[in-house]
């Protein structure tokens, strides 16, 4: 009879060797070749990474270091510009977060050396320093979570966390994580059904937007 996919069987030899038995049991277990990528990314989940503990994303992500000072503190006849620089926001009192980072005429060279006209290496790091204190007010407006994406399917599995933002987890992340189960999967002689085939259009955007994301985040020593 013919194992089907989902079945198995177990067959036992015995062996005498001197005074004893040597029970010897093999079972042989059937299963499709072939998984569902969707299965996959549903293995792959979102949650709460608690393993980081109180440390705060901006001392993991260069070009971060500020202050955060009450708005009426401010004295605009003696303060510079570069020192008022920031976003006032409120939560029941206004308040100014001024990034401190000296890491301006560092990301302006970078640009400048890999091809950047003045104009767009000036541009690029304006860019940078308003997505910066975008992330941090974010941040202290809305409070923040780290997250751990990951899971496992069929015996293998992957993961990342210290996460700092959800929806980059889940949208990104996670696909990620079951891609790379899916290769480890096909290495082990499985076929992945639905794998989705990337269109170049929206690798060449995704691939500019992790640059970007890394550029502003992670890219860079003060």
């Amino acid at each position: 009879m013919t194992t089907q996919p989902g079945q198995s069987k177990t067959a036992t030899t015995t062996i005498r060797t001197g005074d004893v038995l040597v029970h010897t049991t093999v079972t042989t277990t059937v299963e499709s070749a072939y998984v569902d990528f969707d299965d996959i990314l549903a293995a792959v989940e979102v949650s709460p990474d608690d393993s980081m503990g109180g440390e705060t994303p901006w001392d993991w992500c260069d070009g971060y270091v500020h202050t955060v000072k009450l708005a009426s503190l401010f004295d605009e006849g003696r303060d510079t510009i570069d020192q008022r620089r920031g976003y006032c926001y409120s939560d029941s009192f206004r308040e100014r977060i001024v990034i401190t980072a000296q890491w301006d005429d560092d990301l302006y060279r970078w640009y400048r050396d890999n091809g950047a006209s003045k104009q767009v290496a000036r541009e690029m790091v304006a860019l940078s320093l308003r997505k910066r204190l975008a992330q941090l007010v974010k941040w202290y407006a809305t409070e923040w979570e780290w997250w751990y994406c990951g899971g496992q399917y069929k015996g293998f599995s992957d993961g990342v966390g210290g996460i700092d933002d959800y929806d980059y987890a889940h949208d990104e992340v996670r696909r990620e994580c079951a891609e790379n189960i899916a290769h480890e999967l096909e290495q082990a002689g499985y076929v992945v059904a639905g794998r989705p085939t990337p269109d170049p259009a929206d690798t060449r955007q995704q691939k500019r937007d992790r640059l970007y994301r890394n550029q502003t985040l992670f890219s860079w020593t003060d």
